[in-house]
């Protein structure tokens, strides 16, 4: 059985130099900080080469002390971000920091030494001052492609993790500012896109030296011993913002809660994840005892995601504004049995892992309406929605691979409806614009509008999801991820579910097949549609006490039907 919290062996707690520095400073320094972090964002999305990066915005940025703990990090992905300090406190047993030195960059995706799964590859940077280790900057990218059995990597079909592409164990990849061009040929190689893929992995790099200069500024201004004073200070401000939330946001008690992922995408039928919540005073117990063990597919978790996952829902509840730093998790202890969908082990492939830490959000809101109900959503859509396509482009004379992911519904919440069509909990994404993707694929997009009837009905409504109709002009292979395909987002408190989703293949002559929610290297012929429909959020509340006027409004803008405005909410005209 794993118990995890981020008052790991090794990391200081003196609390010594947070005393020296006054309220003031502090709050400059970490509004200082905080901006690094989000220029760090800025100068990798500026530099970056694929469209997942560039436009979707699916990498992270963060920094660290000088003792590996997190202390600032961008508005990135929640499902990175909180994992990072695990892959830092690994890949340093392998690296200590007396032995790094200035230039060095650390790189790797390995998903059990503190990874997400293989497409996100992580960099670390070591920042010095005077000789000494003051600082790391690190930048989490998802790449377009990282090999394995299919474009894209999207291989659900998997029955391990070495099927799913290149595994970068912990390397140095830089030495005193020289790339490594042994490692990054073996790199490239393994992968379909290698000119975005070192571009992107370029703009990690730009991220990095961007943060190395806004902290050796700050040190210039204020000194290295305020500084460090001042990470520590806000390091242990956090902790009691967190402590001070848990205590007053949450009652104590103890809940427990399970729902079900619709499959794996090899073992065919639903897998559960249950979670008991014991809250006390100012410290909170989550525990995954009684989830199904792992399973062959990729939708598996290691730890770090799980982390992420857990992190994400309890600070959304306790404390919004709290800085997000090592201090906010101190409280938070989780309890993950070995070898289980939420803390799985090599060999388990992983790279749908974004199934599971979906639905831990779900089941710990579930779990924690009965403690709180009125900071809880509804369930939301259920997974990061995703396909990848491959083949050949006549325009740029050479094969492609291609990612995206798509929006789903969120879940209503006391006082306010669901994000329509949006990028929900542990994800964080931006639309790829229509324009960019019929720049980058041989395809026009036919249809880009919001589902009706998709948003579980409530007295607050559930999200609406969103279909997007691609016509593709030449014979291309794609990959799907998706979930609650079978299970509907759930309702609370008479909130009705959300709609299913649905993906199809519609040929020329109008005849439509189903595809399977998880299906992989699907052969879609030019000429042929792709229709995806993703899921919905539940509903929020008894639907009969929704205003007549925001029942008039959604009847107007096509977000419900006539029918289910009659039969739902009451709807007399």
């Amino acid at each position: 059985m794993a118990r995890h919290t981020s008052e790991s062996p090794g990391r200081s707690r003196s609390g010594a130099a947070a005393r020296q520095i006054d309220p003031v400073t502090l709050e400059i320094l970490g509004s200082n900080l905080h901006a690094a972090a989000e220029e760090m964002a800025v100068s990798l999305r500026r530099t970056a080469y694929s469209s997942i990066v560039r436009e979707a915005m699916d990498f992270s940025c963060c920094l660290f002390d000088g003792q590996a703990r997190m202390v600032a990090q961008a508005a990135n992905i929640p499902m990175h971000l909180n994992s990072l300090p695990l892959a830092l406190t690994d890949w340093l047993q392998e690296y200590p920091i007396a032995e790094l030195e200035p230039g060095d960059l650390l790189i790797g995706n390995d998903p059990y030494r503190g990874g997400n799964h293989l497409q996100d590859v992580i960099t670390f940077m070591p920042i010095f001052v005077e000789g000494r280790v003051v600082a790391f900057a690190a930048s989490l990218a998802h790449w377009v492609d990282v090999g394995g059995r299919s474009p894209g990597s999207i291989g659900n079909d998997v029955t391990d993790n070495y099927q799913e592409g290149i595994c970068i164990p912990p390397l140095k990849i830089m030495r005193r500012g020289e790339m490594d061009q042994n490692i990054l040929k073996m790199i490239l190689r393994n992968v379909r896109e290698p000119e975005k893929t070192y571009g992107d992995l370029r703009g990690q790099i730009a991220a990095n030296r961007t943060a190395e200069c806004r902290i050796l500024e700050l040190i210039d201004r204020y000194g290295l011993e305020t500084v460090e004073a001042g990470m520590e200070g806000l390091i242990d401000y956090s902790e009691q913002r967190m402590r001070r939330g848990l205590r007053e946001r949450i009652p104590d008690g103890e809940a427990t809660f399970e729902d079900v992922i619709d499959d794996t995408g090899v073992v065919m039928h639903e897998c559960r994840i249950r979670v008991t919540v014991t809250k006390q005073g100012d410290r909170i117990t989550v525990d995954f005892t009684g989830t199904d063990p792992q399973q062959m597919g990729a939708a598996n978790s290691p730890i770090g995601p799980t982390t992420s996952a857990v992190y994400y829902v309890i600070k959304a509840i306790a404390g919004p504004d709290i800085p997000i730093n090592d201090g906010c998790y101190r409280p938070i202890e989780i309890v993950a049995p070995e070898g289980s969908l939420v803390n799985a082990t090599l060999p388990a492939a992983c790279q749908a892992r974004n199934v599971i830490c979906h639905r831990i959000t779900d089941v710990l809101f579930g779990a924690l309406s009965q403690l709180c109900p009125e900071q809880v959503m509804a369930a939301c859509y259920g997974c990061t929605p995703s396909y990848t396509m491959g083949g050949y482009s006549e325009r740029r004379g050479r094969h492609f691979a291609f990612y995206e992911v798509l929006g789903g519904g969120m879940g209503g919440r006391l006082g306010v409806d669901g994000v329509d069509c949006c990028a929900a909990n542990t994800s964080n994404f931006l639309n790829i614009p229509v324009e960019m993707i019929e720049l980058e694929l041989p395809v026009t997009i036919q249809r880009y509008e919001l589902v009706p009837d998709s948003g579980g009905v409530g007295e607050f409504r559930g999200g609406c999801s969103g279909r997007r109709d691609m016509t593709v002009h030449t014979d291309v292979v794609m990959s799907f991820l998706d979930e609650r395909h079978k299970h509907a987002p759930w309702g609370l408190f008479g909130g009705g579910p959300g709609g299913k989703g649905l993906f199809r293949i519609i040929s020329p002559n109008g005849q439509e097949r189903e595809i399977y929610s998880k299906a992989t290297n699907v052969l879609v012929k030019a000429g042929e549609t792709v229709s995806l429909i993703t899921p919905g959020g539940g509903g929020y509340g008894d639907p009969r006490r929704r205003p007549r006027e925001k029942v008039a409004w959604d009847l107007k803008n096509g977000y419900i039907t006539e029918e289910t405005a009659r039969r739902a909410y009451g709807w007399t005209g």
